[in-house]
């Protein structure tokens, strides 16, 4: 077959040909649940109950490396919206990371199930102030989107699998990574700015509007969309593609707003997390006093 030429940043890209699709998007991280006492010698034990490890699956030679000086300070991360490593093990082939588990599910499942989807906006709200937190603390996510917003018992927000990005280098440039739907512009394609392939603020920013997207849908963004080759293609004519997205039946309005302004093409003209969780904040409030008004 004939290869389909696009300029991009991929470098194995100019090899891509449309036999691609067929080909099933690999999983990057695998999970299951292990009893405590099947985790032998963890380096690193922090004061929470592991249930759940992700295995991490990475030809990075320097994983184990990198781990150990990315995750130095994370035993000290607290916030009420993300779900930290309750252990990170280092004596592996692979590093192995070990969470909580969220009986819940992730976001997109959570509100499938759900009676209604008034609580969406505050939701969506208490994961942005754990990304805000996050980025305060200099890490990066890498890989925002539903499946990575699980829900507690109590139906509150917890970002997880966060600054891995570093630790794993998944599929980095390559169109079968699942995640490249919701990836910024400018981890994708030539931009006047720089080349951000491993993730930045901007881009978790912009990984975050599509989210709602996801969420208010329960499909993935760009889902009339069935192959990357051509998503390439749209978002390299037009780096605001996200903005063609029609408008969901079911979001509301301010979740709207959120997503147009998360999804500049431009990464400067993004809102930082603390801007959104402002404007987040100040849109419930408004609700609230509307509906106090009526009363």
């Amino acid at each position: 077959m004939t290869p389909i030429n696009l300029v991009c940043p991929f470098p194995n890209f100019s090899q891509i040909t449309s036999q691609l699709s067929s080909a099933e998007p690999e999983s990057n991280l695998r999970r299951r649940v292990l009893p405590s006492r099947e985790l032998c010698h963890p380096i690193r034990r922090w004061p929470q109950e592991p249930t759940k490890d992700i295995v991490i699956r990475t030809t990075n030679p320097d994983a184990i490396q990198i781990s150990l000086a990315v995750t130095q300070g994370w035993q000290n991360l607290k916030h009420d919206h993300i779900l930290n490593y309750s252990q990170v093990i280092h004596d592996c082939r692979t590093p192995v990371f070990i969470q909580p588990v969220c009986n819940n599910g992730n976001i997109v499942d959570y509100y499938i199930r759900a009676y209604s989807q008034d609580q969406l906006p505050i939701t969506l709200r208490e994961a942005a102030q754990g990304l805000q937190f996050l980025h305060s603390q200099g890490i990066t996510h890498g890989r925002v989107h539903g499946s990575n917003i699980l829900m507690d018992d109590e139906g509150h927000a917890k970002i997880t699998d966060f600054g891995l990005y570093p630790i794993v280098n998944p599929l980095a440039g390559d169109i079968r990574d699942p995640f490249l739907w919701w990836k910024a512009p400018e981890q994708l394609i030539p931009t006047d700015g720089p080349e951000i392939l491993h993730g930045s603020f901007e881009a978790d920013v912009y990984s975050f509007g599509l989210t709602i997207i996801e969420v208010c849908t329960s499909r993935r963004p760009f889902a009339d969309i069935q192959h990357p080759i051509r998503f390439l293609m749209e978002l390299s004519n037009n780096v605001e593609f996200a903005m063609t997205i029609p408008k969901p039946a079911r979001i509301p309005e301010d979740l709207w707003s959120t997503f147009r302004l998360c999804c500049a093409g431009k990464p400067e003209m993004r809102p930082c997390f603390a801007g959104l969780v402002f404007f987040l904040l100040s849109q419930d409030k408004t609700t609230s006093a509307g509906v106090t008004s009526t009363m």
